[in-house]
């Protein structure tokens, strides 16, 4: 069939002008390279993003934010290490009495007794009651004659007053004189060095400590460490004093003393022992 020249031209002229008809368009499509550089220049162009992070510092947690826990610094306890007593590093010690008898300090079964002081033994304590108000010391050694030791002994207050005092007596040079040192605590928590030589007594060494359980009904451990003419005081295990003397000899006995003023002192004995000591 043929078409005729007019309505072949017509009919191409209508495709060229439906190019340019609003509404109707007509899309190129891309080669494989144009995709490429589109998604170069799109990743290049944002900007990075940095995930934010928040932590949380109150109890409850915040929905939608990630929870980080955080590990608690909580410091580490410190290590107080106690020091050790002085005794607890010396080993058993030489001699040691619990008092169930009062044979080591000449004290029979029936007590003793003067115009100063009674001594009973009973429950396993050596009983030291003062009778007089004149402040004289009355004393009671024990056999072992020692040198350079530590002594210890544990008294029991039952009623005291201020003056009123008691304690340990070492290197006495025999029993009957009276000569040596003594160490005492006083009702009101004073301590004091007595040094009784042959020339007359005297207090060398005094003072007051919180140490010192003071008054009635109390317990005090006294302590004593005598190496050549150094000498350190103890009380409830805690060093109180340290003196330096050489009038007396560096070896003796060792006991106990009361000195009352009040007629109202009352302490028992309830331990006492010795350990030697290396100079």
């Amino acid at each position: 069939m043929m078409i005729k020249r007019p309505l072949l031209i017509c009919f191409l002229f209508c495709l060229l002008l439906a190019c340019q008809i609003p509404g109707i368009s007509i899309t190129t499509i891309p080669t494989v390279d144009d995709v490429a550089t589109a998604v170069a220049n799109t990743l290049t162009a944002r900007p990075s993003v940095t995930p934010e992070v928040s932590i949380e510092l109150s109890a409850t947690p915040n929905p939608g934010s990630p929870i980080i826990q955080v590990a608690s610094m909580t410091p580490s306890p410190s290590i107080t290490s106690t020091p050790q007593s002085l005794k607890s590093t010396l080993g058993s010690p030489v001699w040691e009495n619990h008092l169930d008898s009062g044979k080591s300090f000449g004290v029979s079964v029936n007590g003793f007794s003067d115009e100063n002081i009674e001594i009973t033994m009973t429950n396993g304590v050596m009983q030291l009651k003062g009778i007089s108000y004149n402040g004289f010391r009355s004393w009671r050694l024990s056999s072992p004659v020692a040198k350079n030791l530590y002594l210890e002994a544990v008294f029991n207050v039952l009623t005291c007053n201020a003056n009123d005092q008691y304690g340990l007596v070492f290197r006495a040079p025999d029993y009957s004189s009276g000569l040596g040192y003594y160490f005492g605590l006083s009702c009101d928590g004073n301590y004091s060095l007595y040094e009784w030589t042959s020339t007359g007594s005297s207090v060398v060494l005094s003072g007051n400590s919180q140490e010192i359980h003071k008054g009635n009904n109390q317990t005090n451990r006294l302590g004593i460490k005598a190496v050549n003419n150094q000498f350190i005081f103890y009380v409830n295990e805690k060093e109180i004093q340290n003196f330096t003397d050489s009038n007396l000899p560096d070896a003796g006995h060792i006991g106990v003393f009361i000195s009352a003023y009040s007629g109202n002192l009352v302490v028992q004995l309830d331990d006492i022992a010795y350990w030697d000591v290396l100079p």
